[in-house]
């Protein structure tokens, strides 16, 4: 994802820009949610990611690019995990998936 790539390498401008292109194109289509939670990782916005996360867990987002395993998994969302935000409403999940 290009937005990604921008807010890894710095040019956070620019991935901010193409988050708000999504932002718009999600008016429209359907967007799923663990694309805006990478941006804002990216971004180093958790809170923002936690909440896209939210989001698409609540609707029953059934994307293959969103997999509960995958959050658990991905160093891209270590930051998310580490928060206790994340560990307060979805560690619950994670012992789940463990059995």
């Amino acid at each position: 994802m290009l937005a990604q790539g921008y807010a890894r390498n710095g040019q956070t401008d620019e991935a901010r820009k193409l988050l708000a292109q999504l932002n718009e194109m999600a008016k429209s289509a359907e967007v799923p949610e663990y694309a805006f939670a990478l941006i804002y990782t990216s971004l180093g916005d958790k809170d923002h990611a936690i909440a896209a996360l939210e989001h698409g867990f609540a609707g029953g987002n059934k994307s293959y690019l969103f997999s509960f395993r995958e959050i658990l998994c991905s160093t891209i969302f270590a930051a998310i995990r580490a928060s206790r935000r994340w560990y307060k409403k979805w560690s619950h999940r994670n012992q789940k998936q463990k059995q």
